[in-house]
């Protein structure tokens, strides 16, 4: 018997979250965190055939994700860029 599983939950681009266990079959959906912790205890029963086969401790790693577009450049991350930004400043001077 495993002690732990983890669970990566991101938020669905049509909305509520989605969960998939690391390293097992196991996946399931819903509207809010609250929603998507019940569903995962369900399909932890519903997966192990037995009850001293699930894990006690159930991990949640919750991932959002951002896009910042159009960033401004903050630092010279290398040389290559470092021109292109030089270059840029100097054509908007």
């Amino acid at each position: 018997m495993k002690k732990e599983i983890i669970f990566l939950v991101e938020e669905d681009i049509e909305g509520g979250f989605n969960a998939m266990a690391l390293g097992l079959p196991i996946f399931t959906q819903g509207d809010t965190i609250e929603q998507v912790k019940k569903n995962i205890q369900d399909a932890l029963q519903c997966h192990f055939d037995k009850e001293e086969d699930i894990p006690r401790i159930i991990r949640l790693h919750i991932v959002k994700e951002e896009v910042i577009a159009d960033a401004p450049a903050t630092c010279e991350l290398s040389a290559g860029l470092g021109g292109l930004l030089r270059e840029r400043r100097g054509a908007k001077s």
